[in-house]
């Protein structure tokens, strides 16, 4: 089964019929640099979707293994990518730019024609697949 990335803006309400989703996800995010731990990250995911941000969810086998965040930066059809994490026994399998690539996809068909980020790891995938704005 390839990986999907499923765009969600509710941890409680959203496409993955998962009632854990928040707490997988959290464990995504414990060894990150950005957060403290992973409970901080899904109150900053919280605060973002309030302001219209997506996170892009790689599932496969029915469980998170990657994700990303897409967020509205104020220019018109333009998203700032951020807070990417990927399971640590996925690391190297380039799960990141695949999950980029899906998330960038899934964008310009709501619109979005320009991507940035202020990661260095994005921004590399960003620059490979020509995806910047």
């Amino acid at each position: 089964m390839p990986l999907e990335s499923i765009a969600i803006q509710d941890f409680s309400h959203n496409r993955i019929d998962d009632p854990e989703l928040a707490a997988r996800i959290a464990k995504l995010y414990e060894d990150s640099h950005e957060f403290a731990d992973g409970q901080t990250a899904i109150a900053t995911f919280n605060g973002l979707f309030a302001r219209g941000g997506r996170l892009y969810v790689g599932m496969f086998n029915d469980r998170p293994i990657a994700a990303v965040a897409s967020l509205d930066d104020g220019t018109d059809g333009q998203r700032r990518l951020a807070h990417l994490a990927v399971h640590p026994a996925n690391r190297g399998r380039a799960i990141d730019a695949k999950l980029i690539k899906q998330t960038t996809d899934s964008e310009r068909k709501l619109g979005i024609v320009r991507f940035a980020s202020d990661d260095g790891d994005i921004l590399r995938i960003l620059t490979h697949y020509e995806l910047l704005g």
